[in-house]
């Protein structure tokens, strides 16, 4: 009998296995499986091989018997395969699904019989025509639908990848993610949503490839997007005047700040007097010169906005200025000539010292009101108060030549005093360091600590940066910004060491940067505050924070005591609270946290020093015997709380002969000067950071 394989509606591949023989058992058979490759066939297009597999019976009388012949038809218009099987015999057929078809069901004579894909059946005394049914599978459809094309996200932002793949007969096996063509996640069931986080910045592209159950792939539509940092906020300051500047009605003076952008530029700055604009500069220096003074207190600020619209605004610089002496109480002084003692002529700096400046006068300083100091024609600062001293803070590199100019109650009638020329040195790059975390930083047993290093600008190509703590490696990166990841660090002292290796070879080693790491728990609640400020001065306000370390029950609220009484609390995580017109003195902080079973945890105390504010009020005081042999007595007259004084004794060449620290809680400070030469000096004090007065003595 024949059997007549065919396909139907489509091309398809099918397997026969033709078992010779009667349904029943054997007294004893070997077999051997052989497979027989048809040549080639050419359906609708395309090309399929057909293979017919079979048993060789062995019997016992070792009788071979083929039961078939492979007979090839005219394939040209149908494939079909004419297979010649004895009746009652067991035909078995297995048809495999491929690319982008899939098996529907079998037929005999045009009778659907089984939709498995292994159909078996008895070999009738006729002959019957089986065929095999196949429909198309449409490949899967897929695109990314987030993020969008060309968006742009921050280093912070996180980032949510959405797909939707679809299949329309077959089902969606897997979908494959892929960012800048390498793969990043693979899903196996819906939804096929992922986040990205923690890229640095940088263009990147997104695809998504799509594999159904037949084996056919979709690739979605390629998706461009950009990670950018945040922009960082400009810095400003005002440079001159100088703070309490005194300038008399009439005057012209030159606001001066440095103004500078991380991550831009800085487009513009705005200058106030309060909250009335005086001017704008949108240009470098971003100086503005306030003419035709009015007699009044000012106070001075300076607002930077960079490229992208943040601004930030300077510290307030107060001045005075005072009603000008008028033509019928004019007294005809002589100025006398100034000249500047320090810095001497050639002096040289390095880039980003301070400078000061200290003028002697031929004569008496009693008509001296002011005394302006000039860089080359620049007004760089002024003094009001003898000995008429002033600060340089960070000037420009490169050759200066400074001069003075006292000026008596008269703008008109001044003297200038000689030049003096001084060298401020170019900025030394650093070479390569570790920038982040810094010296004697502290973490927390098994916390993670991020480690950053400032690259050196070469055009030499980097290779990697490895991280040693002591001489132990801990990781390497290989990839800009050349940041590492130290996970889980363990209790005790470490020297963070950073190699920095070049494709040529060359190395360069970081100074080490010494860290402690404490052990987990060692307080249960801790107490912390605004950048971690242990010194804060009178009337400000300080945020309190806390950390609350592995507690087993839910925190109900955290109350802050203040030197044994409640200051405040909060009931709402992270429970931080704000310390309002702090007053003068030290005080003492704790937490206290009450968990939700009742149970109390206190931190450890935290003592914070409130110091005076003096920036409105002008302290006072007179000094003696003067001149003296051995001790200098310091008497304030009008002292009203405890301040932390830096007393500074500077010889007229502009040396620092001795530095002194004290904080009295009487009015009198004594200071030993037996060991100086004799000569001339100049006292200068700072009260809790602000410089208020600087007067001469004489040492015998």
């Amino acid at each position: 009998m024949k059997t007549t394989v065919t396909n139907r509606l489509l091309p398809l591949i099918v397997f026969f296995v033709i078992s010779t023989g009667l349904f029943g058992s054997f007294n004893s058979f070997a077999f051997a499986n052989f497979v027989r490759d048809i040549d080639s066939i050419d359906s609708y297009g395309k090309k399929f091989n057909i293979s017919v597999v079979f048993n060789e019976i062995n019997i016992l009388d070792n009788d071979i018997n083929l039961p078939f012949n492979s007979i090839r038809n005219n394939l040209e218009t149908e494939p079909n395969e004419v297979l010649e099987v004895a009746a009652n015999n067991l035909v078995q057929l297995v048809a495999e699904s491929f690319l982008g078809y899939e098996f529907s069901y079998w037929s005999v004579d045009d009778v659907k019989m089984s939709e498995n894909i292994v159909f078996e059946f008895l070999m009738p005394e006729k002959d019957v025509i089986v065929s095999a049914h196949y429909v198309q599978v449409i490949p899967p459809t897929i695109q990314i639908i987030s993020p969008i094309e060309n968006i742009v996200y921050l280093t912070s932002d996180i980032i949510e990848i959405n797909i939707e793949a679809n299949s329309s007969l077959g089902q969606v096996e897997k979908v494959e993610l892929y960012l800048d063509e390498n793969l990043v996640f693979t899903f196996f069931e819906t939804p096929y949503k992922h986040d990205l986080e923690n890229y640095i910045e940088g263009k990147y592209t997104l695809k998504a490839i799509a594999t159904d159950n037949t084996g056919q792939i979709s690739i979605s539509n390629i998706t461009n997007f950009s990670i950018e940092k945040p922009n960082e906020a400009p810095t400003v300051s005002i440079t001159a005047p100088s703070e309490n500047a005194q300038f008399t009605e009439g005057d012209n003076i030159n606001i001066s700040t440095i103004a500078d952008d991380s991550d831009g530029m800085v487009i513009k700055v705005d200058f106030y007097n309060g909250t009335a604009l005086l001017g704008t500069n949108t240009s470098f220096p971003f100086n503005l010169e306030w003419t035709n003074l009015p007699v009044g207190s000012f106070s001075l600020t300076a607002k930077a906005t960079d490229n992208e619209g943040t601004t930030t605004f300077s510290s307030p610089v107060n001045i005075n200025v005072i009603e000008k002496v008028t033509e019928d109480n004019l007294i005809d002084v002589i100025i006398s000539e100034p000249i500047i003692v320090t810095p001497v002529n050639n002096q040289e700096y390095d880039w980003g010292a301070t400078v000061q400046i200290l003028v002697m006068f031929q004569g008496s300083d009693e008509s001296v009101r002011k005394v302006e100091y000039y860089s080359g024609n620049e007004i760089i600062g002024s003094s009001v108060i003898s000995p008429f001293a002033f600060t340089w803070q960070n000037p420009a590199s490169g050759k200066h030549i400074l001069t003075a100019k006292a000026i008596g109650s008269d703008q008109s009638n001044f003297k200038i005093s000689g030049p003096v020329g001084i060298l401020v040195k170019e900025k030394i790059q650093i070479i390569f360091q570790i920038k982040n975390p810094i010296r004697d930083s502290e973490f927390y047993q098994g916390s993670k600590i991020n480690i950053s290093v400032e690259i050196p600008e070469s055009n030499n190509p980097i290779s990697k940066v490895e991280y040693f703590r002591g001489n132990v490696r801990i990781g390497t990166s290989t990839s800009a910004p050349y940041d590492y990841t130290w996970n889980n660090a363990q209790k005790g002292i470490h020297n963070l060491v950073a190699q920095l290796t070049y494709v040529n070879g060359t190395k360069i080693l970081s100074n080490p940067v010494p860290i402690k790491v404490l052990r987990r728990n060692h307080y249960t609640v801790k107490l912390t505050s605004q950048n971690n400020e242990r010194e804060v001065i009178s009337g400000e306000n300080l945020d309190l924070f806390v950390e609350l370390l592995e507690l087993e029950n839910k925190v109900e609220f955290v109350e802050y005591i203040l030197d044994g009484e409640k200051l405040g609390s909060s009931e709402k995580h992270p429970y931080g609270f704000q310390w309002k017109n702090i007053s003068e003195g030290n005080h003492e902080l704790i937490a206290h946290a009450v968990d939700a079973s009742g149970l109390s945890y206190f931190s450890a105390p935290v003592i914070i020093v409130v110091k005076k504010d003096i920036r409105d009020f002008r302290l006072e005081y007179v000094i003696g015997p003067n001149p003296t042999t051995e001790y200098l007595n310091v008497i304030f007259t009008n002292l009203d709380g405890i301040y932390d004084f830096e007393f500074r004794v500077i010889s007229m060449n502009g040396m620092v002969q001795k530095t002194f620290k004290a904080r009295p809680e009487d009015s009198t400070v004594t200071i030993d000067v037996s060991d100086l030469r004799s000569g001339v000096y100049v006292l200068q004090i700072t009260a809790n950071g602000n410089e208020i007065s600087s007067k001469k003595f004489m040492r015998k």
